[in-house]
Protein backbone atom coordinates (compact mmCIF):
# COMPACT_ATOMS: atom_id res chain seq x y z
CA UNK A 1 0.00 0.00 0.00
CA UNK A 2 2.95 2.00 1.15
CA UNK A 3 4.36 1.48 -2.70
CA UNK A 4 1.16 1.86 -4.39
CA UNK A 5 0.54 5.58 -2.36
CA UNK A 6 3.69 6.37 -3.39
CA UNK A 7 3.58 5.78 -6.80
CA UNK A 8 0.34 7.70 -7.13
CA UNK A 9 2.00 10.52 -5.61
CA UNK A 10 4.64 10.43 -7.93
CA UNK A 11 2.41 9.92 -11.00
CA UNK A 12 -0.02 13.10 -9.71
CA UNK A 13 3.33 15.59 -9.58
CA UNK A 14 4.44 13.58 -12.99
CA UNK A 15 0.95 14.50 -14.41
CA UNK A 16 1.20 18.33 -12.97
CA UNK A 17 4.95 19.01 -13.63
CA UNK A 18 5.18 22.41 -16.00
CA UNK A 19 8.62 22.91 -18.19
CA UNK A 20 10.93 25.41 -16.76
CA UNK A 21 11.63 29.09 -18.12
CA UNK A 22 13.17 29.44 -21.67
CA UNK A 23 16.13 31.33 -19.55
CA UNK A 24 16.96 27.90 -17.22
CA UNK A 25 16.20 25.39 -20.47
CA UNK A 26 18.64 27.29 -22.62
CA UNK A 27 21.30 27.44 -19.13
CA UNK A 28 21.24 24.00 -18.79
CA UNK A 29 21.80 22.84 -22.57
CA UNK A 30 24.71 25.56 -22.53
CA UNK A 31 26.04 23.93 -18.97
CA UNK A 32 25.97 21.14 -20.70
CA UNK A 33 28.81 21.71 -22.86
CA UNK A 34 32.59 21.93 -22.15
CA UNK A 35 33.63 24.50 -19.30
CA UNK A 36 34.93 28.03 -20.07
CA UNK A 37 31.42 29.61 -20.14
CA UNK A 38 31.58 32.44 -17.19
CA UNK A 39 28.00 32.32 -15.03
CA UNK A 40 27.75 36.25 -15.98
CA UNK A 41 28.02 35.77 -19.61
CA UNK A 42 25.33 33.11 -19.40
CA UNK A 43 23.04 35.18 -17.93
CA UNK A 44 23.29 38.04 -20.28
CA UNK A 45 23.02 35.78 -23.31
CA UNK A 46 19.44 34.48 -21.43
CA UNK A 47 18.23 37.81 -20.92
CA UNK A 48 18.72 37.95 -17.38
CA UNK A 49 20.83 39.64 -14.83
CA UNK A 50 23.39 36.88 -12.87
CA UNK A 51 21.07 37.12 -9.51
CA UNK A 52 18.23 36.42 -11.41
CA UNK A 53 19.58 33.25 -13.14
CA UNK A 54 20.67 32.59 -10.01
CA UNK A 55 17.42 32.91 -8.68
CA UNK A 56 15.00 30.48 -11.42
CA UNK A 57 17.98 28.27 -11.59
CA UNK A 58 18.10 27.23 -7.86
CA UNK A 59 13.98 26.88 -8.10
CA UNK A 60 14.12 24.81 -11.01
CA UNK A 61 17.25 22.53 -10.67
CA UNK A 62 18.15 23.17 -7.12
CA UNK A 63 21.41 24.24 -7.42
CA UNK A 64 23.45 27.17 -8.62
CA UNK A 65 24.26 27.05 -11.92
CA UNK A 66 28.27 26.98 -10.88
CA UNK A 67 27.37 23.76 -8.94
CA UNK A 68 25.39 22.46 -11.77
CA UNK A 69 28.02 23.20 -14.48
CA UNK A 70 30.95 21.17 -11.82
CA UNK A 71 28.20 18.29 -11.35
CA UNK A 72 27.58 17.74 -15.10
CA UNK A 73 31.69 17.76 -15.70
CA UNK A 74 32.53 15.28 -12.74
CA UNK A 75 29.55 13.24 -14.76
CA UNK A 76 31.43 13.71 -17.78
CA UNK A 77 34.76 12.57 -16.42
CA UNK A 78 32.98 9.48 -14.64
CA UNK A 79 32.06 8.62 -18.43
CA UNK A 80 35.65 8.74 -19.93
CA UNK A 81 36.57 6.94 -16.81
CA UNK A 82 34.79 4.12 -17.67
CA UNK A 83 33.50 3.99 -21.18
CA UNK A 84 30.84 1.36 -21.62
CA UNK A 85 30.62 0.30 -18.35
CA UNK A 86 27.37 0.72 -15.82
CA UNK A 87 24.82 -1.14 -17.80
CA UNK A 88 25.94 -5.19 -17.61
CA UNK A 89 24.93 -7.09 -14.52
CA UNK A 90 28.21 -7.73 -13.44
CA UNK A 91 28.11 -3.82 -13.30
CA UNK A 92 24.66 -3.73 -11.54
CA UNK A 93 25.83 -6.38 -8.91
CA UNK A 94 28.82 -4.36 -8.42
CA UNK A 95 31.26 -7.19 -10.05
CA UNK A 96 32.62 -5.56 -12.79
CA UNK A 97 36.63 -5.41 -12.90
CA UNK A 98 38.31 -2.67 -11.82
CA UNK A 99 38.76 0.88 -14.59
CA UNK A 100 42.39 1.22 -15.71
CA UNK A 101 44.74 4.03 -15.03
CA UNK A 102 43.69 6.48 -17.48
CA UNK A 103 46.16 9.35 -18.36
CA UNK A 104 44.85 11.78 -16.03
CA UNK A 105 46.55 14.92 -17.51
CA UNK A 106 44.68 14.37 -21.05
CA UNK A 107 41.49 12.98 -18.98
CA UNK A 108 41.19 16.72 -17.02
CA UNK A 109 42.06 18.32 -20.69
CA UNK A 110 39.32 16.43 -22.13
CA UNK A 111 36.90 16.58 -19.32
CA UNK A 112 36.75 20.42 -19.19
CA UNK A 113 39.60 20.65 -16.20
CA UNK A 114 42.21 23.42 -16.26
CA UNK A 115 44.44 20.50 -15.11
CA UNK A 116 45.50 17.06 -13.87
CA UNK A 117 45.75 18.98 -9.96
CA UNK A 118 42.17 20.81 -10.42
CA UNK A 119 40.33 17.43 -11.53
CA UNK A 120 41.88 15.39 -8.49
CA UNK A 121 40.76 18.92 -6.30
CA UNK A 122 37.14 18.88 -7.79
CA UNK A 123 37.26 14.81 -7.64
CA UNK A 124 38.11 14.45 -4.28
CA UNK A 125 35.74 17.87 -3.13
CA UNK A 126 32.34 15.91 -4.87
CA UNK A 127 33.34 12.35 -4.53
CA UNK A 128 34.67 12.57 -1.13
CA UNK A 129 37.59 10.22 -2.33
CA UNK A 130 40.81 10.51 -4.23
CA UNK A 131 40.79 9.30 -8.07
CA UNK A 132 42.66 6.22 -7.18
CA UNK A 133 41.06 5.34 -4.49
CA UNK A 134 37.75 5.34 -6.61
CA UNK A 135 39.56 3.62 -9.27
CA UNK A 136 40.53 1.17 -6.63
CA UNK A 137 37.40 0.30 -5.63
CA UNK A 138 35.04 0.31 -8.58
CA UNK A 139 33.04 -2.72 -9.45
CA UNK A 140 30.63 -0.80 -11.60
CA UNK A 141 27.68 1.84 -11.39
CA UNK A 142 29.13 4.63 -12.49
CA UNK A 143 27.82 8.00 -10.67
CA UNK A 144 27.69 5.61 -7.50
CA UNK A 145 29.95 6.07 -4.41
CA UNK A 146 29.62 4.72 -1.14
CA UNK A 147 28.25 7.31 1.41
CA UNK A 148 29.88 6.76 4.88
CA UNK A 149 32.01 4.17 4.63
CA UNK A 150 35.66 4.60 3.25
CA UNK A 151 35.71 3.81 -0.51
CA UNK A 152 38.49 1.03 -0.06
CA UNK A 153 36.65 -0.60 2.55
CA UNK A 154 33.42 -0.66 0.63
CA UNK A 155 33.61 -4.13 -1.68
CA UNK A 156 35.27 -5.99 1.17
CA UNK A 157 34.28 -9.21 1.85
CA UNK A 158 33.89 -10.76 5.85
CA UNK A 159 37.03 -12.20 4.73
CA UNK A 160 38.49 -8.80 3.87
CA UNK A 161 39.30 -9.37 0.11
CA UNK A 162 38.00 -8.00 -2.71
CA UNK A 163 34.57 -9.66 -4.65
Amino acid sequence: AKVAAGESWLLERWRERTLPPRAVRYALARLAAPAGLRIADLAEQAGLSARQLQALFGAWVGVSPKQYARISRFQALLQRLSPGRGDSADDLFMRGGPVADPDWASLALASGYADQPHLVHEFRTLSGVTPGTYLGSYRGLRNYLPIGVPASDFYKTEAGRLD
